[in-house]
């Protein structure tokens, strides 16, 4: 559990992280877990381009942090997985 001052923290890495980096190891997880974009248009209630927009490490858009805390959770990983350097 984080306290609010590690949340902020947090919430400032993801922020300055290149979503190049976290998409790809979000489409890892997904990967390893065999979850597909459908399933998580359904778990997230998003389009289905977003999600598979946040498994496409070559498309541009940022992910927000709180939409990651929740494919996070929908994977059961720990958020700071995402931002691991490939």
């Amino acid at each position: 559990m984080y306290n609010q001052k590690e949340l902020i923290q947090l919430i400032e890495i993801w922020i300055d992280t290149d979503p190049t980096v976290y998409k790809a190891n979000i489409k890892r997880l997904c990967d390893e877990n065999n979850i597909k974009p459908k399933q998580i248009e359904i778990a997230l209630q998003v389009t289905y381009n977003a999600a598979r927009s946040y498994t496409n490490a070559s498309h541009t858009a940022r992910i927000e942090f709180l939409t990651a805390l929740k494919l996070a959770e929908m994977l059961e990983i720990n958020i700071e997985e995402f931002l691991k350097k490939v």
